[in-house]
């Protein structure tokens, strides 16, 4: 199976321990045979400075952050020569990493997972939020969890949509989870959450066409798995809200990382009010994989 990563993009700052980035990154970076770059950022003086976390330290230089990394890997230079190191200074810190992807062709972006965000209406995104809504490229938000061998990893597929476009979609969420499967030597559990009738329809049917509706869901799973009919997978399904559904499995399994789909339906009510992947990564205390459709990034209006 080709690689999907050969161009990693890992951003730190000593605003949290970075260490379980730096690892991963790098274990990301040797597994696969990626080239990678560190991106050390450094926060630019501002009038609003008190109002943002990311102003209250300063991130370490480069050659610093070089010391860093052979002090967390200490074999780094023997087993993955191709590392880069640049450092980066913005107001924001989802505004230096945009300006990064720009520079070249990354297909995977590695950062600290912000433990709780805030959305005060759409008016404040977090930078994970930012890099979620205003790029294409997949985003990977780590923990301070350490990945297990011969782990579990869950992927959250969405079969309601019946759509090329949104099938093809299932597919690369399906394609990046087995090769991260064979990355991290983990187990997969496919997951697929459906809504169901509503209580008022659910009242005057019958069993039986609740039934079809559940062996509909079923089906589609069971037909997305045999795409890659090489990687064994464990197929759930589960009626109710996805916030709810990911988390309570991605818990009972102790997953290494959770892959999913964010940002496909961009309309301005999600825009302000936050897309359903962005309230699930709230709820998980795992790595995540956040993977966007193509050409649905929002234009970046980050100064």
């Amino acid at each position: 199976m080709p690689t999907p990563y050969r161009n990693i993009l890992a951003v730190v700052n000593n605003q949290s321990d970075c260490d379980n980035t730096i690892l991963k990154a790098i274990t990301l970076s040797i597994k696969s045979g990626a080239r990678l770059t560190f991106l050390s950022l450094e926060q630019k003086t501002s009038w609003f400075a008190g109002l943002s976390p990311f102003t209250q330290s300063k991130s370490p230089p480069a050659y610093r952050l070089k010391d860093e990394i052979d002090r967390v890997f200490s074999h780094s230079t023997q087993l993955c020569n191709n590392i880069l190191f640049k450092q980066s200074q913005a107001h924001a810190e989802h505004t230096a990493v945009l300006q990064e992807l720009n520079t070249q062709d990354y297909d995977l972006v590695i950062k600290q997972k912000i433990p709780k965000h805030h959305n005060y209406f759409g008016l404040a995104p977090s930078s994970d939020w930012h890099l979620l809504r205003e790029t294409a490229v997949p985003v990977m938000l780590v923990t301070d969890n350490s990945w297990q061998v011969s782990g579990d990893m869950l992927t959250a597929l969405e079969t309601e949509e019946d759509n090329e476009s949104h099938h093809r979609f299932n597919l690369k969420l399906l394609s990046h989870s087995c090769h991260l499967s064979t990355l991290l030597r983990s187990e997969i559990h496919l997951l697929n959450c459906y809504l169901g009738e509503s209580m008022s329809i659910a009242v005057s049917s019958n069993a039986d066409q609740a039934n079809r509706q559940k062996m509909k869901h079923w089906q589609h799973l069971v037909d997305l798995s045999k795409h890659e009919a090489e990687f064994e997978k464990e197929l759930h399904l589960r009626q109710g809200m996805p916030d709810q559904q990911i988390p309570a499995l991605a818990n009972k399994y102790q997953v290494n990382m959770v892959v999913l789909g964010s940002g496909e339906h961009n309309n301005m009510f999600n825009r302000i009010a936050g897309h359903t992947a962005e309230y699930v990564i709230d709820q998980l205390s795992c790595d995540v994989l956040a993977l966007k459709p193509a050409n649905t990034a929002w234009q970046s209006c980050a100064v």
